[in-house]
């Protein structure tokens, strides 16, 4: 799975560790696998040429576009046998998109993605857990979210710990407040007439061990085309904050997009000489603790291959016209 250089190296040689485990990562078995079952051409990733293999699957993964526009939770693996669902879980899992790895190292910030349904509470539950496992004391929790408009298919999860929350941003202001035992201190919410443009810094109390908390939520960056999306959200947050350079950072999400948010951050760690690691909550669909749907997961498969695509050419390592 995708890793974070460490902060010993220096930029170049944390680039190149970069570039060495996203090859690793998209020569893996597990993704020659996915490959071949999707009727591509496994042989190209086991290529010496990077770029080239970048490039096949930038364009290949388009096959895993379920989307199409819509929000994650919409796809479904109708028409989908279980032998393939199987195969598909089983390859994700050996790719980092299942399964909860917790931290043996002490962060100095933590930072809670917001998210749909049930995620923001148990996202925020999951950086509690970890103030206490650590028993941390002074330490720095950011909630990062935006104003997204909730869907009437998330109100019955929303609806268990923030009945009254009309965003994402909302939503996330109640699980920090239930999570963490804190009020709110201070507000300030920057509307524009393009809702894509609104922003926000919160302040909460401290808790019984002084840790500071926070919540944002960012304006988008191309606010005529889309919502804010998380490299965003990360930017946002530090104008917002003054993080040292050396510092670590825990960044908490779902198992699902672990992998692709960090492919997301790895060029501002590289930027803010920052480390940053990830942990995932369980991905579940309702009450049983069901897997996510098959596709959801090669969903974010193409996610996390678009951001390594990108993240070539932020390094501008690879010349992918001539590939």
């Amino acid at each position: 799975m995708l890793r974070c250089p460490p902060l010993d190296d220096t930029k170049k040689r944390r680039c190149e560790k970069i570039m060495s485990t996203f090859d690793e990562w998209m020569s893996s078995m597990a993704m020659q696998e996915l490959v071949d079952l999707s009727g591509g051409k496994p042989n190209v990733l086991v290529s010496n040429d990077l770029p080239k293999k970048m490039k096949y699957l930038y364009e290949f993964a388009n096959i895993w576009d379920f989307r199409k526009g819509k929000e994650r939770w919409t796809i479904s693996d109708e028409s989908m046998d279980k032998t393939s669902q199987e195969r598909i879980w089983r390859c994700a899992e050996k790719l980092g998109l299942r399964g909860v790895e917790i931290p043996q190292t002490k962060p100095d910030y933590i930072f809670v993605l917001g998210g749909a349904r049930l995620s923001n509470l148990h996202r925020a539950r999951m950086a509690n857990k970890i103030l206490k496992k650590f028993a941390l004391s002074g330490k720095t929790v950011v909630a990062l979210s935006a104003f997204r408009p909730l869907s009437v298919i998330e109100i019955p999860y929303i609806s268990q710990y923030a009945p009254d929350a009309k965003t994402e941003y909302e939503a996330l202001q109640m699980a920090m407040r239930e999570t963490f035992n804190i009020d709110v201190l201070n507000e300030k919410i920057t509307k524009r007439e393009n809702d894509n443009l609104t922003s926000a810094c919160c302040t909460f109390s401290d808790d019984q061990r002084e840790n500071k908390f926070y919540l944002f939520a960012a304006p988008s960056s191309a606010p005529n085309e889309r919502r804010a999306n998380t490299l965003d959200t990360y930017h946002f947050c530090f104008d917002m904050m003054d993080i040292p350079k050396g510092s670590s950072i825990l960044i908490v999400t779902s198992d699902i997009y672990v992998q692709f948010q960090l492919a997301r951050f790895l060029p501002l760690a590289i930027e803010k000489e920052v480390y940053a690691y990830f942990l995932g909550t369980q991905s579940i669909v309702g009450e049983n603790n069901a897997p996510a749907p098959a596709k959801t997961y090669l969903q974010e498969i193409k996610a996390t291959i678009d951001a390594i695509y990108d993240v070539g050419k932020t390094f501008r390592l690879f010349d992918y016209d001539n590939h």
